[in-house]
């Protein structure tokens, strides 16, 4: 008589932090073993437990294979996918340049939330936005974070000139 020992296959689990910004990192976890092996999109690999792909962009989208060996030389797999969304591209424009006392009129697009600041504290969430009676105080470059339906952000800029009146004529 021969006794055999069947040893059970590991228990393989594997996540992400998806979905993600481009720009963010992707951050995978995987379950304990002896040795891991991490696969995916535009040829990733990695022998990491838990490895972190910095700066992800949108061609890393896809299914990622994660595949682990125990201490007996057993092994399973599993996939995780992710997503890698893309960040939006906004524009900023205003009406510059204006003259002294006009309306400062401020505009972008690209997202869905707006958030502006600019000089002499200006803040602003609404866009279309401006500044009803603009002065040389108002002079500068205005920002906006523009924010998409995922989530994602980008910032875009545009400078603003307002024209002092003319004077000793």
């Amino acid at each position: 008589t021969t006794d055999v020992v069947v040893f059970a296959s590991p228990i393989v689990t594997a996540s992400s932090n998806s979905p993600v910004c481009e720009g963010s990192d992707i951050i995978f976890t995987g379950s304990e073993a002896n040795m891991y092996s991490w696969s995916g999109p535009l040829s990733y690999t990695s022998s990491d437990q838990s490895p972190v792909i910095i700066n992800a962009t949108p061609a890393m989208s896809g299914t990622y294979t994660f595949a682990i060996a125990d201490v007996h030389g057993c092994t399973a797999y599993t996939t995780t996918d992710v997503v890698v969304n893309a960040a939006p591209m906004p524009t900023a424009n205003s009406n510059s340049p204006v003259c002294e006392g006009s309306e400062i009129q401020l505009y972008a697009s690209g997202g869905t939330l707006y958030a502006w600041s600019g000089p002499n504290g200006f803040t602003s969430t609404v866009n279309p936005t401006g500044i009803a009676n603009s002065y040389d105080i108002h002079n500068g470059t205005y920002s906006v974070t523009v924010t998409d339906a995922n989530g994602c952000s980008a910032i875009a800029s545009t400078d603003v000139f307002v024209v002092p009146p003319v004077t000793g004529v």
